[in-house]
């Protein structure tokens, strides 16, 4: 199976990231959050997520930070396209400029990604995103995503139930706890209306991001047992993502 193109650009979005960061992936954002005092990450200015090594230009900073929250958001439809962003990519690379994805003519974003990168000329930042997008095995690839997709929606979810908890008359499970996301996911759906499918799913991906992160090969295949395809893990993904866009919706409304 193959990715979608959203699907796929949510991986160059996090991509960037860890490149603008060199940081690792997982739980990248709280990881930065803690780096600068808890702030918001979305309150962080991008030239302050620069590895300080690179020097990097402002206005490069901040796009690239702009372009992963543009790639990266909760739901599907909303991320920016591929194409939008390899041509905003190759302005950045080419000539230093600090053009939105907005400003770039319709024209430009009609042409198929394929031919937009035909049309640039490799430097030394292309190649390291191509380097460090095409790492490892097309498994590994796919335990990349899906581990990234887990921190993701577990930040997300975290802020979700944060308020329904403090309500709640049973208390949370102690994150020291042995398992503690299973009891965790089971402890939303108990006590802050967690639906069953998205419980279902949440512990999907909790196998999946288990057997990836600690390399355990007995968990993967569990999770593969789940979703055998790559179009099922992204077709998972997306479940999951409409169910927390459903939650934040009445969360608003409460």
């Amino acid at each position: 199976g193959q990715y979608s193109e959203l699907t796929d650009g949510f991986a160059v979005g996090v991509t960037l990231l860890v490149l603008l960061t060199n940081r690792d992936p997982v739980n990248i954002e709280d990881r930065i959050e803690e780096e600068n005092g808890f702030t918001n990450f979305s309150d962080i200015p991008g030239e302050k997520l620069g590895q300080p090594t690179i020097n990097w230009p402002s206005e490069v900073a901040h796009a690239l930070k702009e372009l992963y929250h543009e790639l990266c958001v909760v739901r599907k439809r909303n991320r920016q396209k591929l194409p939008v962003v390899l041509q905003m990519l190759r302005s950045l690379m080419q000539t230093g400029s600090d053009a939105k994805p907005s400003e770039i003519s319709q024209t430009q974003a009609s042409s198929s990604s394929r031919d937009i990168v035909l049309q640039c000329k490799p430097t030394p930042l292309s190649m390291q995103v191509r380097t460090i997008a095409a790492a490892g095995t097309p498994e590994e690839r796919v335990g990349r995503n899906v581990s990234i997709a887990w921190d993701r929606f577990l930040s997300t979810l975290l802020h979700i139930f944060d308020t329904r908890s403090a309500r709640s008359t049973a208390l949370p499970p102690d994150p020291k706890q042995e398992h503690y996301f299973r009891r965790l996911i089971d402890f939303w759906y108990a006590e802050c209306d967690l639906s069953e499918p998205l419980k279902s799913n949440l512990h999907i991906l909790r196998i999946g991001r288990n057997g990836h992160l600690h390399k355990d090969e007995e968990k993967w295949r569990q999770f593969r047992q789940f979703a055998p395809t790559d179009d099922m893990v992204s077709e998972l993904l997306d479940a999951i993502a409409k169910a927390i866009a459903v939650l934040q919706a009445s969360t608003i409304s409460m």
